[in-house]
C-alpha cells in the first residue's frame, strides 16, 4: 500500500475539468527539481488529514487550464487528452491525483502510454475511464425521453459519473430535428437542443427548475423562447463555466461555440 506519509505538500481543488487541470499545473510546477511523488491532488471533501504536510488551495485558473490542456494536445496526444478528460468526468475521489501521475508517466512515455497496463497509474486512468464509458453506453441504452408542452422531449438523468457532456452528441445526431432536454438532476445540469441546430449545457438553477415544472403549453412556449433568447447575451455569457463544462475537444458541433 502507497504511503502517503512521504508527500510534502497536497493540492485541494474543487471538481471540475478547470480546477483539477489547474491543480495539475501547480503540482508539477512545485515538483520542477523534486520527485512527482512528493505532491498528491485532491477534491475538496475527500482524503484524510495528514501531519507533517503543506496543504495548498487550488483557485481555478483559465490560462494554467489551457496550458496543461495545449501541453497535452501537442506534446502526447488527442487521444491521451480524451482519456484524461474522461477521468475527470469519474465520480472517484482519488481522480485527481490519478490524473497527476498519469501525466507523469505520459510526458515520459508519449502517446504510447495508453498501452502501457503495466504501470499502476496508467492503470489507475483506465479503470476510471472505463467506469465512465461503461455508464456512458448503458445510458445510450436506457434513455427515454417524454414529449412536454409545445413538442419538447424531455429525459431526466442521475449519472453516478458526471456523464452528460459525453452522451448529448448522440442525441444531436439521433434527433437533430427535435427540441429536447436531457436534464443531469444530480448535478442540476441540462443539455438543451434546438431543432436543426447545435446544443448546449447550462446549469442556470432558475430556468432548469421552471423548465421543469412548466405546466401550461403557453407558459413552457414562452420560456422556452426566452431561453434561447437569453443564453446568447454577451453580458450572461460565461466563459469559465463553459470551460470547465466543455473543453475544445468537445465544442465542435455545438453552436454557442461557432
Amino acid at each position: 500500500m502507497e504511503d502517503f506519509s512521504a508527500y510534502k505538500k497536497i493540492f485541494i481543488c474543487e471538481d471540475d475539468f478547470a480546477s483539477i487541470m489547474t491543480a495539475v499545473y501547480d503540482a508539477w510546477d512545485f515538483s520542477r527539481g523534486k520527485k512527482h511523488d512528493l505532491v498528491r491532488i485532491e477534491l475538496v471533501g475527500t482524503g484524510n488529514f495528514e501531519l507533517f504536510a503543506k496543504y495548498v488551495e487550488v483557485q481555478a485558473d483559465e490560462d494554467k487550464c489551457a496550458k496543461v490542456v495545449r501541453s497535452i494536445r501537442n506534446k502526447i496526444s488527442e487521444e491521451v487528452f480524451g482519456e484524461v478528460f474522461r477521468g475527470t468526468l469519474s465520480d472517484k475521489p482519488d481522480k485527481a491525483n490519478a490524473i497527476y501521475h498519469f501525466l507523469v508517466e505520459a510526458f515520459k512515455c508519449g502517446r504510447g502510454v495508453l498501452y502501457n497496463f503495466g504501470n499502476p497509474a496508467v492503470m489507475r486512468l483506465f479503470e476510471l475511464t472505463r467506469y465512465v464509458g461503461n455508464e456512458q453506453h448503458r445510458l445510450l441504452g436506457f434513455i427515454r425521453f417524454e414529449e412536454l408542452y409545445n413538442g419538447v422531449l424531455f429525459s431526466k438523468i442521475a449519472p453516478v459519473n458526471n456523464v452528460l457532456t459525453l452522451i448529448a452528441p448522440h442525441f444531436c445526431d439521433r434527433l437533430p430535428n427535435e427540441n429536447w432536454i436531457i436534464y443531469d438532476e444530480k448535478r442540476k445540469i441540462a443539455a438543451i437542443h434546438r431543432k436543426q441546430s447545435g446544443w448546449c449545457l447550462t446549469s442556470d438553477a432558475l430556468m432548469l427548475e421552471r423548465i421543469v415544472s412548466a405546466e401550461t403549453e403557453k407558459f413552457y412556449k414562452d420560456l422556452w423562447k426566452t431561453f434561447f433568447d437569453t443564453i446568447a447575451i454577451e453580458e450572461r455569457k460565461n466563459y469559465k463555466l463553459q470551460r470547465q463544462l466543455m473543453p475544445l475537444r468537445y465544442r465542435e458541433n455545438i453552436v454557442e461555440f461557432k
